[in-house]
C-alpha cells in the first residue's frame, strides 16, 4: 500500500518538500538581513560611544546563523531536483 501510494503522490510530496525548503531558505535570509541591519546599527553606536558590545555580537552571531541556515535551506532544495 505504501508503495502504491508512494507511486502516485511521490511528485507531489517531492515538489511540495522543495517549495517548504525555498520558503523557509527565504524567511532565513530574510531574518539574516534584519539581524545584518540591526548589526549594522550597534556597530555605528558602538564607534560613536565603546561600552557594552554584546549586543553588537549578538547580532552578528544571529546573522551569520541565519544566513548559514538559509544557504543550507536553499541548498538542500536544489539537492532534491
Amino acid at each position: 500500500m505504501a508503495g502504491k501510494f508512494k507511486m502516485v503522490f511521490g511528485g507531489l510530496i517531492r515538489s511540495l518538500h522543495q517549495l517548504w525548503l525555498e520558503v523557509t531558505g527565504t524567511f532565513l535570509i530574510g531574518f539574516a538581513a534584519a539581524f545584518g541591519y540591526n548589526a549594522f546599527k550597534e556597530y555605528r553606536k558602538y564607534t560613536v560611544s565603546p561600552g557594552n558590545g554584546w549586543m553588537l555580537v549578538a547580532m552578528v552571531a544571529l546573522s551569520l546563523t541565519m544566513l548559514i541556515f538559509g544557504i543550507h535551506s536553499f541548498w538542500k532544495a536544489r539537492k532534491l531536483r
